[in-house]
């Protein structure tokens, strides 16, 4: 999940970036008629790529919510899983007024949040780590001298 979450938020800075570029002119064409072509299609595409990625970026904090024991102990599964929920819809909620922003800002909080996840996800240890760490911590003690 740790990767799945990376590579989501790759692709949504990716488009986002894209947009940006796109919306300030960096990406243009000297004919309108061309320019027009190129921002009916390219811009919603981006918006297409750029919702996708950030669905299945959730899709893939709530799931790893629900398998990871980590996370969540069994008996505070519900009550973590609807914190996320509504976590999120109160960013729903505050979603119209950073829309209502100057053009470029909106795009650049969207930037923001997917810099913010990839940092809380790379300082994640992912199950194999942790393992391996208990692999090294459960190795039994037969360096030690014996006085007896």
């Amino acid at each position: 999940m740790k990767i799945l979450v990376l590579i989501v938020q790759g692709v949504a800075i990716v488009a986002a970036v894209y947009i940006v570029l796109v919306q300030q002119r960096i990406l243009a064409f000297e004919d309108p008629d061309q320019e027009t072509v190129f921002l009916n299609i390219s811009i919603p595409v981006a918006l297409l790529i750029l919702s996708c990625a950030i669905q299945v970026g959730f899709t893939a904090v709530v799931q790893s919510a629900y398998q990871d024991e980590r996370i969540f102990p069994f008996k505070k599964k519900a009550t973590g899983i609807n914190v996320i929920i509504l976590i999120s819809k109160i960013f729903t909620i505050g979603a119209p007024f950073v829309n209502e922003l100057d053009e470029p800002i909106p795009i650049y909080v969207l930037i923001g949040l997917s810099v913010l996840s990839i940092i809380i996800v790379l300082f994640f240890k992912s199950k194999t780590e942790l393992d391996k760490m208990q692999k090294v911590k459960s190795v039994p003690d037969t360096m030690s001298l014996k006085n007896e």
